[in-house]
């Protein structure tokens, strides 16, 4: 049997209840030739049973099973370490693909001579079972993924946020360019992993059609907290990424993207003040409905505090 063209990495941790539907999504796929590689990252749940019964049915799916929780960043290595394929494709085990993304993708590589492609995302709702929205227009474009765009759409302002893209990627590109995640971040982590591609000269394109199938940690219709989602956001975080890249690559960026860099930390500051001022907010008009009388002595100048920030007056 000739190697698979695509290998489909699903780095998974205690996903018992969605891991079946991510592999189920792979193998309903037009496109034929892949292999499934699940990194259990140390499971607790009965995730390893569930992948086990997947294996044993399907010879081109592996499983390995990692002694100690290393992280989403080893599991990804890990996986494009062991990969068959001339192609790797990322898939998050609470995600899924639409039965002709591989094909597409694939296509769109070819015919663009890309390093990497990515697609547009929908927006999964677990609890109302169906897509609610799409990340971003779905107009049957294709357009240039540049290190600038990049950069202009992974803000915080942004309504969806480039670094959330699931790209395929050709393997030979991350070999030469020797480019890996790195596992000492584990928040925006794919976003630096897309800026040092690009930044080496990855040749990218995006295209409008929405194909991977991304569950929301809230529902966007049903308003319910999937589970699945145990990050929790600090803008430190970023501003890491932002310092780590800019001090690997000074002598690579230019002025422009220098500028953009700078830019994107600001807002990241911003941003998070912002979000703050509307938590505050959020707590005080909760008590307010709780205790309208020990809020109007003790929380008044939260609320004056919030409205002056938010710019209400």
């Amino acid at each position: 049997m000739s190697d698979p063209i695509i290998t489909v990495i699903i780095p998974t941790f205690n996903a018992a209840t969605t891991i079946v539907r991510a592999i189920r999504s792979v193998q309903k796929q037009t496109f034929s030739s892949w292999e499934i590689i699940i990194i259990n990252d140390c499971s607790s749940d009965s995730t390893y049973d569930c992948v086990s019964k997947e294996v044993e049915k399907d010879s081109r799916i592996t499983c390995i099973n990692l002694n100690k929780n290393l992280g989403q960043s080893n599991g990804r290595n890990i996986g494009i370490k062991l990969a068959l394929g001339e192609w790797i494709a990322i898939l998050d085990a609470d995600d899924a693909f639409t039965n002709n993304r591989l094909e597409v993708l694939y296509k769109l590589a070819i015919e663009t001579n890309s390093d990497m492609v990515a697609d547009n995302i929908a927006y999964f709702d677990e609890f109302a079972g169906e897509i609610v929205a799409n990340a971003m227009k779905d107009n049957d474009s294709i357009q240039e993924w540049t290190l600038e765009k990049h950069l202009k759409n992974d803000r915080l302002d942004k309504p969806f946020k480039w670094g959330l893209l699931q790209p395929l990627i050709k393997k030979s590109f991350l070999n030469s360019s020797s480019i890996h995640y790195r596992t000492q971040f584990r928040m925006a982590e794919d976003s630096l992993f897309y800026l040092e591609l690009l930044t080496v000269g990855a040749k990218a394109f995006i295209t409008s059609m929405p194909m991977y199938i991304y569950t929301t940690s809230i529902g966007k219709k049903s308003g319910k907290n999937s589970g699945h989602s145990t990050s929790v956001y600090k803008v430190e975080d970023h501003l890491e990424i932002f310092s780590f890249f800019e001090n690997k690559y000074l002598n690579k960026i230019s002025p422009t993207i220098k500028k953009l860099l700078d830019s994107c930390r600001k807002d990241a500051i911003t941003s998070d003040q912002a979000i703050r001022v509307r938590s505050s907010l959020f707590t005080a008009m909760k008590l307010l409905i709780i205790n309208p009388y020990i809020f109007k002595y003790q929380y008044i100048s939260i609320i004056k505090y919030c409205k002056r920030k938010l710019g209400i007056y």
